[in-house]
């Protein structure tokens, strides 16, 4: 049996009434509301087709169709619509994004935050490995004879300081000085290339530095250690509002894998390097996730980059998620070269 035009444009229709009813479709809501050139007998029929091909599927005898995860593929890959956000969600993502913010895990969590927020659904992110990016700047900043300030910067704009007290007095000369070989040594490579053979090369050649030198090399190192990549999960409680998850046993599985960070940091990585990635129910190697879906995308910023999307059911607005992430992704990818212009 052959997928025409009529049958697609009738399974489309039913998802995008079942998307935004969580009720399953009868032929004469179709007709009525989306293709009222066909009579309710003839979309019947069709439905019928549909449900024997596997687009479709009957819950109850007497009820109406919803889509299936083979139906949802289809949609997601040929029929859906492309979504136009409005200019307040567009505004409110952009608003979030063009904020001046150091710290990249708190950017990504705010992206999150946007993207959830837009939604309405569950957002879920992975922070890039910072241990690739290269050490842009290490400075070291006179306060008081025996106390300086530690900066240490990345190129994709994470920036880390610390305060850390010196055995003997230090002026301002003397913490350029000390930053201007940090930075001749060091700056350009990536954090994994801060190597002890490096490390120590800067030792001997400013031996009088002794207690600062250790103090830095214990704070590079705490950053690196502290960068690993990180999964992030935000608006969890929005799941609970959705029709889907009124059974208790039902939510508890979703949230139970929302906690799993080993299990998120296992599917996120599987983005394909361009473009949207969509996992619809049954395809989801979990088991208490058969009935949502993850739509994924990379980001990048600068050298590193990672991941981010929504967890929702599988009769999620997929145009609309794709939208938000469209554009959350365009503009964290410009935002190196805000801060390379403002430099």
């Amino acid at each position: 049996m052959q997928m025409g035009d009529r049958k697609k444009k009738i399974l489309k229709a039913i998802i995008q009434d079942y998307i935004e009813t969580a009720e399953p479709v009868g032929s004469r809501s179709i007709a009525k509301r989306y293709i009222p050139d066909l009579s309710s007998a003839t979309i019947r029929n069709e439905m019928a087709d549909l449900e024997e091909m596997g687009y479709l599927a009957q819950p109850h005898t007497s009820a109406g169709r919803i889509p299936s995860d083979m139906g949802y593929r289809l949609f997601v890959d040929s029929l859906m619509r492309k979504y136009a956000l409005s200019m307040q969600e567009m505004v409110h993502m952009q608003t979030v994004m063009e904020e001046k913010i150091q710290e990249l895990d708190v950017l990504i969590e705010r992206a999150a935050r946007a993207l959830t927020s837009v939604t309405q659904y569950t957002s879920i992110a992975m922070t890039p490995d910072v241990k690739k990016g290269r050490l842009m700047s290490m400075q070291i900043v006179y306060l008081q004879p025996h106390k300086v300030l530690l900066i240490l910067v990345t190129e994709q704009g994470v920036m880390k300081n610390r305060i850390v007290h010196t055995d003997h007095e230090i002026n301002s000369e003397q913490a350029y000085e000390l930053s201007s070989m940090f930075n001749k040594f060091l700056a350009g490579l990536t954090l994994e290339e801060i190597t002890l053979a490096r490390i120590n090369q800067i030792k001997a050649m400013m031996a009088q530095y002794g207690d600062i030198i250790t103090q830095m090399v214990d704070f590079i190192t705490e950053v690196i250690g502290e960068n690993e990549r990180n999964v992030l999960v935000q608006g969890s409680v929005n799941l609970l509002n959705l029709p889907e998850y009124s059974d208790i046993e039902r939510a508890k599985d979703v949230l139970q894998f929302l906690e799993n960070k080993e299990t998120l940091s296992n599917i996120l990585p599987q983005v394909a390097e361009d473009g949207v990635h969509v996992i619809i129910g049954h395809e989801n190697p979990t088991l208490g996730m058969h009935g949502c879906s993850i739509v994924l995308y990379n980001y990048k910023l600068g050298k590193v980059g990672g991941s981010i999307g929504v967890v929702g059911p599988t009769r999620m607005d997929y145009s609309k998620v794709v939208a938000a992430l469209e554009f959350l992704k365009s503009q964290m990818e410009t935002l190196p070269d805000k801060d390379n212009a403002q430099d």
